[in-house]
């Protein structure tokens, strides 16, 4: 430092480590005397400061190690919010450190809404950052040429100073080919008709058409560019795969209509061909008049797999000796085979409200005297036999009690309670079932055709052969009446002077009774052996009629009509005539087994009938006594 005379001072900085520090101090002068004054300023520095943004007691942000003074740290606060109004600090050793939060207010996309040409579309809500959201449109909110878009954003109670909401738009929309497509559908059809008109040039065109129900064949495929004529497209040159349909086109030129019209089928024949006379239409019961185009031993119908896989039949067959059988397999397939059809044949295709559905394997079952409120079935086995087979009745009554009842063994194979519908369990054995309604008979119903003949159940093995075959019965009955009362009436006859047998058989058959008779065998002939068809409702009404008017013929040519007779058996008639050709008509109205449960009226009335024809047989005979005289001696 140099010399220092009396009164001097000098001042000489001093480095000091923090913690202690030896100082020593001297004169290189001897008998000098001096004094020393040691000051420093304390300087501190901040130690590991930690900051609690959200005040939930932990630090959400820490520095580890010192700052020295005017040092800078910055660091993000994710739990900064609007409501923040203090933090938490917190160092080491109770240092300070100096802490400042600066944010930036963002305004959230709320309730983003896109105009197109004055039709709105919108998002409701908030949309966070980064997230997208499509918006539903219309193809015809486009219109040809300029088209005006509007996008807005909030409800407008943002304040002034806050910032705007802002939204990225994405719009785009595409020109369209015109297409027109017209549809038609019956239960086993299905009929597109579609045009097309593409807006640029095509070099391999196609056209997808979607089917509403799996189809099975493809009839026919035609195709029409601009105005020519139709032609029909080879198999090569469409696809089927399931419900979809694929035609290849090939080039077309941009503008040019074009037109494919396509007729599928719900059912395929295999080893036959068939076409439809009368359809059935969409969402009807299934009533189908078919004509047999081609047909062999193993041919048959596969019908479509829709919701109501119901079993079929057929009915009015045009061939003699008609059989159907319907084979359901496990995955669904129904196959309906015709084993007498004959080409040139027709018949009509019908269901009963049944379904079907063996667990494994198949069941065979064929239909006698369809009826809607309680069904008859026979059931056979398939391939394999005891395949376990669940029957569901789809007609069945809600809460209604129902019993599977086995007819040719007397017995009932499952019950339960129908709610929409109702589904009871069997095999596949060899038997008649049917969907009764439990009345609780013990033992079964009385109608039991089952089993050998016996005396006891010849009436109702008599009615259900009646009901398989109503005509064939109609026929027995009229040339059993004809017979009796032509009999009755040429027997009256006998007393006319007699020319032999054959002229007994001359005078047999010129009576009227048997004139009339034969003219109605001959009818009901045609009709049995289908040389005159007729449709059902036709044929029911004019059995009826025929019958009363024969009815009223008889009485009325034998002295014994009564309007009060004629009207209660006319009654009698009508009943008795459609529990035979429609029996679900009687059942509506009776519940079950409605014929045997008329049979007494039935047998009692017909007694009264019986009686009145005696008692007016006994009036009519009057005996005669003549008694002649001469008035002179007799003469032996």
């Amino acid at each position: 430092m140099g010399t220092l005379r009396e009164g001097e001072s000098a001042t000489d900085p001093i480095t000091l480590n923090l913690g202690s520090n030896n100082l020593s101090w001297g004169a290189t002068t001897a008998g000098g005397g001096f004094s020393a004054n040691v000051s420093w300023a304390e300087v501190s520095h901040t130690e590991d400061a930690s900051v609690d943004v959200d005040e939930d007691g932990s630090y959400e942000i820490n520095h580890v190690g010192t700052l020295s003074p005017g040092s800078i740290q910055t660091f993000d606060a994710p739990g900064l919010t609007r409501s923040t109004s203090q933090l938490g600090v917190a160092t080491n050793n109770a240092t300070e450190v100096a802490v400042e939060a600066q944010y930036c207010e963002v305004t959230q996309t709320e309730n983003p809404t896109v105009e197109v040409n004055g039709h709105e579309t919108s998002e409701l809500g908030q949309l966070t950052d980064g997230e997208t959201v499509q918006l539903d449109t219309d193809p015809s909110w486009i219109n040809s040429g300029t088209n005006r878009i509007n996008v807005s954003l909030g409800d407008g109670t943002l304040s002034a100073d806050a910032p705007q909401s802002e939204v990225d738009l994405d719009y785009q929309h595409e020109s369209v080919d015109n297409q027109t497509v017209q549809y038609t559908a019956q239960r086993w059809t299905e009929r597109y008709n579609v045009s097309r008109t593409w807006l640029s040039d095509q070099t391999s065109a196609s056209l997808t058409i979607p089917f509403k129900d799996t189809v099975l064949s493809i009839r026919d495929v035609e195709k029409r560019v601009g105005s020519n004529d139709w032609t029909e497209l080879q198999s090569s040159d469409y696809a089927l795969d399931g419900s979809r349909l694929t035609v290849q086109l090939g080039s077309i030129n941009k503008n040019t209509e074009v037109g494919v019209r396509v007729n599928a089928s719900r059912v395929r024949v295999n080893n036959g061909s068939i076409h439809v006379q009368e359809a059935t239409e969409q969402g009807r019961k299934l009533d189908t008049q078919i004509a047999i185009d081609e047909w062999s031993e193993d041919s048959y119908i596969q019908l479509p797999q829709r919701e109501d896989n119901l079993i079929a039949y057929a009915y009015n067959e045009s061939w003699s000796g008609p059989t159907d059988e319907m084979r359901v397999t496990a995955d669904g397939e129904r196959r309906l085979r015709l084993p007498n059809a004959l080409e040139g044949g027709q018949t009509r295709i019908a269901t009963i409200p049944v379904e079907a559905a063996p667990e494994t394997g198949d069941v065979v079952i064929s239909v006698g005297q369809p009826s809607a409120t309680e069904p008859k079935f026979v059931v056979q086995p398939g391939q394999t036999q005891g395949d376990d087979v669940d029957f569901t009745f789809t007609g069945a009554a809600d809460g209604t009690d129902y019993i599977l009842y086995s007819q040719s063994n007397g017995i009932v194979r499952d019950s339960g309670t129908a709610q929409s519908p109702l589904t009871l369990s069997d095999d596949d054995s060899d038997e008649t079932l049917q969907f009764l309604v439990d009345e609780g008979e013990v033992g079964g119903p009385d109608d039991d055709t089952g089993g050998p003949l016996t005396l006891g159940n010849a009436p109702a093995v008599a009615v259900a052969q009646a009901q398989a075959n109503p005509l064939g019965a109609l026929l027995v009955a009229i040339i059993a009446l004809t017979v009796l009362l032509g009999a009755y009436w040429a027997a009256k006859r006998r007393r006319r002077p007699r020319k032999g047998w054959l002229g007994d058989i001359a005078s047999f058959v010129s009576t009227e009774v048997v004139l009339i008779g034969l003219s109605i065998i001959g009818i009901v002939a045609a009709l049995r052996f289908n040389v005159l068809a007729l449709p059902r409702p036709a044929l029911f009404v004019g059995a009826v009629f025929g019958i009363e008017l024969l009815g009223y013929l008889l009485l009325r040519y034998f002295g014994y009509f009564d309007w009060k007779i004629y009207g209660a058996a006319s009654a009698i008639v009508a009943i008795a005539s459609t529990q035979i050709l429609v029996p679900e008509a009687v059942e509506q109205l009776l519940g079950s087994n409605a014929l045997a449960r008329t049979l007494p009226l039935v047998a009692a009335f017909g007694m009264y009938i019986l009686y009145r024809a005696v008692e007016g047989w006994r009036r009519g005979q009057v005996t005669e006594i003549v008694v002649g005289g001469s008035g002179g001696d007799d003469q032996n």
